[in-house]
């Protein structure tokens, strides 16, 4: 066993402060204290954690007002008190996250300006996963459909006017990977979307359902 002496700075009667060693391997080890070169005979467990890592989150984009609960995959997450999915360049916003698995936890989006944002995660607030994956906060409208009718058996297409469709040439702004259209606020009535623009969209109507004569439209965009 390899015994590690590190200098400590008394705090208090009833506190010291000292630097962990570097150490090639996670796991647990053995914390004691010497004073005066007599070692406590109590001892206390430290663990060290590798660092988290983030491969993907869903969904990828929310409204600015907050709310979205998102899916965070990677690895190395831990059920720590400091667990949290931390925001922006600056890793100037927190939110708690919850933990499920080391390989997932769950974090509330909180309201934020309309723009893309990396996710990182910190077990202990002191080490981060790498800013790779990046939510977006985006105002989603939908303001017409044209047209307004069409034969019951579907297949009428749709135009769809609106904005935050999640369509954009400009390097590094966010393009949605998932449109589609919702009929009667169901997630059965639902038809893949085409992105004209970030302002419009085109889809087709699925069939009705019994005596369905009438039908709400909506969009979903990486859901």
């Amino acid at each position: 066993t390899t015994l590690f002496l590190q200098p400590a700075t008394r705090v208090s009667s009833r506190m010291v402060s000292c630097v962990t060693p570097r150490l090639n391997m996670a796991g647990h080890v053995s914390l004691k204290l010497s004073d005066g070169g007599v070692l406590s005979s109590s001892a206390l467990s430290f663990r060290y954690a590798l660092p988290p890592s983030v491969s993907s989150i869903h969904p990828v984009m929310g409204p600015p007002e907050g709310g979205t609960r998102i899916e965070v995959h990677g690895r190395n997450f831990l059920p720590f008190g400091m667990l949290h999915c931390v925001l922006g360049h600056d890793r100037s916003v927190w939110t708690p996250a919850e933990w499920a698995t080391p390989n997932l936890v769950f974090c509330i989006m909180p309201a934020h300006a309309n723009g893309s944002v990396p996710i990182r995660v910190t077990n202990d607030a002191a080490s981060f996963s790498p800013a790779s994956k990046q939510f977006n906060f985006r105002s989603l409208a939908l303001q017409s459909v044209v047209p307004l009718a069409g034969p019951d058996r579907g297949g009428t297409m749709l135009t769809l006017i609106g904005s935050g469709f999640g369509a954009s040439s400009v390097p590094n702004v966010f393009t949605a990977s998932k449109v589609a259209c919702h009929f009667n606020s169901t997630r059965t009535m639902v038809t893949p979307a085409t992105v004209r623009g970030d302002g419009e969209i085109l889809c087709r109507t699925p069939g009705s359902i019994g005596e369905v004569r009438s039908s709400t439209v909506e969009v979903e965009v990486d859901g």
